[in-house]
């Protein structure tokens, strides 16, 4: 009887765990954002970028909640974000003529799979921070997003829907170290064509111990390397991604009640990008409470037509005081 009863629950968690890591419908709804500045309208242009349009998203659904980490495809066209609960959502974004969001469509929401290859459960194991994508030898991709909490990079084969076991690649040494609340923060990988092309890069949000750097690292060919970012003064880093021609932007963010909301996306020179190196850019943008930003998590970088277009996503921390927001630009060179 107990051997019989004890194969029946197998039976129905291995049901249940199908349940959960099957992906659902999502309906999001989006609110128009018309100007990036309210009491300046008419202004479209803010420092090296072009505002294009934006976003408010909601949803009956709380799984929208918690944006972390986005990478779009197809002019930006086709979107797929990880939340800090370890949610992962794709979907169609609709643009208008001028290239910016008016809509979100066919929407889908599921579990990310973890180290066992079953559904994550809880939030501490499924705090995902950033998502970045990498072409395989094959010709094939794969989907790479790091984990805060549990301290590692999970490699999904052929992405979404996240139902097979990833490859777990534990953080540096340097990483390890940082606080539990601050590691994998951003993630990216470097384009084809550059000197370290499929090579992984990998930040803390916050300085190290001796408050000048941020600490990263560095995998190519099977090996960590070190690497740093130059701190940013009360702004923390939330994500990172690469323009084409090999440069890589960083984004960070201010938010609490002493420093208030602030946004700014850094860029940092291909040719300085080397294992040991100490990174720092020139700030393309800097925002703050005037304008519409929240607390912004995630960024994208794509090309359409008209050159290369920032996607930029906000985590509003499940609260009901805080807004979701996809936010669009064009890089003005």
């Amino acid at each position: 009887m107990l051997r019989t009863a004890t194969a029946a629950l197998a039976v129905a968690l291995a049901a249940a765990s199908a349940v959960a890591a099957a992906d659902e419908p999502i309906v999001l709804r989006a609110a128009p954002i018309a100007a990036f500045d309210p009491s300046r309208p008419e202004v479209t242009r803010f420092g090296a970028l072009e505002w294009l349009g934006g976003v408010s998203l909601t949803s009956a659904d709380a799984r929208l909640g918690g944006l972390s980490g986005v990478v779009t495809e197809d002019g930006g066209r086709r979107l797929l974000a990880v939340t800090d609960y370890g949610d992962w959502i794709t979907a169609t974004v609709a643009l208008d003529d001028g290239g910016a969001p008016v809509a979100l469509a066919d929407a889908r929401v599921g579990r990310l799979a973890g180290p066992d290859g079953q559904p994550i459960r809880g939030k501490r194991p499924g705090d995902a921070e950033a998502v970045a994508v990498r072409m395989r030898a094959d010709g094939g991709r794969e989907v790479l997003v790091s984990f805060e909490t549990p301290g590692h990079i999970a490699v999904y084969r052929d992405a979404p829907p996240f139902d097979t076991t990833p490859r777990i690649t534990a953080y540096p040494p340097a990483l390890a170290k940082a606080p539990r609340n601050s590691r994998g923060e951003a993630l990216a990988v470097v384009p084809a064509g550059r000197p370290l092309a499929g090579a992984v890069l990998v930040f803390a949000e916050g300085p190290s111990a001796d408050g000048e750097t941020i600490p990263g690292g560095l995998i190519h060919g099977g090996r960590w390397q070190s690497i740093a970012l130059a701190g940013a003064g009360n702004y923390a880093l939330t994500d990172a991604a690469f323009l084409p021609d090999g440069d890589l932007l960083v984004l960070e963010r201010r938010f609490g009640f002493g420093d208030g909301i602030g946004m700014r996306i850094r860029r940092i020179a291909a040719d300085t990008i080397a294992a040991g190196a100490v990174l720092d850019g020139e700030v393309l943008i800097e925002a703050g409470f005037s304008q519409q930003i929240d607390n912004m998590e995630g960024m994208a970088v794509d090309t359409d037509a008209g050159g290369t277009v920032f996607t930029l996503v906000s985590d509003d921390n499940r609260s009901f005081l805080q807004r979701t927001l996809l936010l669009r630009f064009r890089l003005v060179d």
